[in-house]
């Protein structure tokens, strides 16, 4: 195998355990319990927790969209019938 594909089969592999690993962590569980203590009950302290709960979710609907993209492309790539450029 050529060195540049096993450097991008490499990076391939340890996106997928990346993927692989953020189901994993179960702090958001107990974000959960925490939410509901004495004290959460600004509106500081919603905008914020709120604010980033927001940005996390739309990373993660970003990763998922890249990754279909990715994977679309490059079934795409050398599919027989298609001229090269």
């Amino acid at each position: 195998m050529e060195p540049k594909l096993e450097i991008l089969e490499r990076g391939i592999s340890q996106l997928d355990q990346s993927f692989d690993g953020l189901g994993e962590d179960d702090g958001l569980s107990e974000l959960l319990k925490i939410i509901h203590r004495p004290g959460w009950t600004s509106v500081a302290e919603l905008a914020l927790v709120g604010g980033l709960v927001e940005v996390m979710q739309a990373q993660v609907n970003l990763l998922v969209r890249t990754r279909e993209v990715l994977l679309t492309g490059s079934r795409e790539v050398g599919v027989a019938g298609r001229t090269e450029r």
